[in-house]
Parts: structure tokens; C-alpha cells; sequence
């Protein structure tokens, strides 16, 4: 009696095939080299700690935009104010000149008034550009960014008479403070976000480098792997035939 013509090696080597075959297809379709613990544990947990990073970044990184708002809502409010003094020193000034008549001064001074009272308005209007920010801006160790601008007020400086040169030099000075301390805390920000941006991008690079797949490569290993299959299944319809030819000889 002739025994089967044994074809289980051949199976077993067309079922390993076709495990890789669907894992290299997954592969390209995914653009991942493995997308399970199971399959590179030790990559697969070093890209989640990178991504948990990325992840922590992002969320400092918004919360040095909204600190960042605040600081450019105080700046603009400074810029506004030091305009708006500008031009009650010039008025000063002009009152202040000898060559200006009494009729003058009192029209200047009524026109002082009115621009201080505006100036006032305006001051109480935006109080809450002088709040305090506080913020941890570390990726890392924790690290406090304090706004505390110095609340800005005019003071007794409520009427033409009482805008002296010297009282609107003060309160030039200190708005000038107020606002190079909010543009101050704008560059820290700014400065930080750069920080942050960059970590993050040698963070992705990092993932990209571990995880992504060459397709070129994942290509070429999935045609080799196809040509291997059909090859074994040649080699297996092969066997069948021959071993069906070799039993009717001895029929």
C-alpha cells in the first residue's frame, strides 16, 4: 500500500506565509510597524511615553496662549493709555508756554479736562487688564510665570488744573512700566512656546523613527512574500498531482 504524499510541511509553511503577508498588508495600510503591545512591546511603550510627553506639552502650551491673551489685551490697554497722555503733555505743554494768552490757558485747561475724564473712563473701563496671572509654564519641572501689573490710576490729576507737567510724567512713567512689564511677560511666553514647539517636534521625530513604516520596503517584503505563497501553493497542487499519478501505476 502506497502512503499519502506528506504535504503538511508545505501547509505549514503557506499558513506562516500568510500570517506575514497579512501583518506586512496591515502594516502599510496602518503606515505603523506595530499597532499592539504584542507586536514590539518595547517600542509600543517607549512611543506611548513619548506621545503622553506631546500630550502634556499641548496642555501648557494652552495655557501660555490664554496667559499669552491676557498680556496682549494689558499691552494694547498701556499703548492705548500712553497715546492718550501724549497728547494731554503736549496740551500741557502748550498751556504751560509763555506765549499762551489767559483766554487760552482756560480753553485748554476746560479741553484737559474733558480728555482727563475720558482718560478716566477709559482706565476703569479696562481694571481688569491690571489682574494677576499665574502660571506653571514647565514641560518639566514646574515653573511659576507671574503677571501683577501695578494697577494704573490718575490719581488727584482729575481736572486741567491739576495736569501739571510733572503729574503727567509720573503717570507717563508708570503706564511705560505697565506695559513693558506685560510686553515682558509676552516674550517669556513666547519664548517658552518655541521651547515647547521644539520638544515637541524631536518628540514626533522620535515616534516617526520607531513606529512608522519604509513603504518602499514593506512593499518589496509583501511581493516577496506573495511570489512565496504562490509558489507553495504550486508546490503543494504539485505534490497532489504526483501523488494521484503514482497510485494508478500500481492500479
Amino acid at each position: 500500500m502506497i502512503g499519502a504524499v506528506q504535504t503538511n510541511g508545505l501547509s505549514q509553511i503557506f499558513n506562516q506565509q500568510s500570517n506575514q503577508y497579512s501583518r506586512v498588508l496591515e502594516q502599510i495600510a496602518s503606515g505603523h510597524r506595530f499597532t499592539r503591545p504584542s507586536d514590539d512591546f518595547a517600542s509600543f511603550v517607549r512611543t506611548n511615553s513619548l506621545q503622553s510627553g506631546i500630550s502634556r506639552i499641548e496642555s501648557v502650551n494652552q495655557d501660555l496662549a490664554q496667559a499669552r491673551e491676557a498680556g496682549t489685551q494689558a499691552s494694547t490697554f498701556g499703548n492705548e493709555v500712553m497715546k492718550l497722555l501724549s497728547d494731554i503733555s503736549s496740551l500741557v505743554d502748550r498751556r504751560d508756554a509763555d506765549s499762551t494768552t489767559a483766554d487760552d490757558r482756560a480753553r485748554i485747561n476746560a479741553d484737559l479736562t474733558g480728555r482727563l475724564e475720558l482718560l478716566g473712563n477709559f482706565i476703569s473701563a479696562n481694571t481688569g487688564q491690571s489682574a494677576v496671572v499665574n502660571i506653571n509654564y514647565g514641560a518639566g519641572a514646574a515653573r511659576n510665570l507671574t503677571f501683577n501689573p501695578t494697577a494704573i490710576s490718575l490719581g488727584s490729576m482729575t481736572t486741567g488744573t491739576a495736569a501739571t507737567s510733572g503729574a503727567v510724567n509720573t503717570l507717563l512713567n508708570e503706564v511705560a512700566t505697565f506695559t513693558s512689564r506685560a510686553e515682558a511677560f509676552n516674550t517669556t511666553i513666547d519664548r517658552q512656546l518655541t521651547i515647547n514647539q521644539n520638544m515637541m517636534s524631536a518628540r514626533e521625530q522620535t515616534i516617526s523613527a520607531v513606529r512608522d513604516v519604509d513603504d518602499m520596503r514593506a512593499i518589496q517584503q509583501a511581493t516577496n512574500l506573495e511570489i512565496r505563497r504562490n509558489a507553495s501553493v504550486s508546490m503543494m497542487a504539485q505534490a497532489n498531482i504526483s501523488q494521484g499519478v503514482i497510485a494508478r501505476l500500481f492500479m
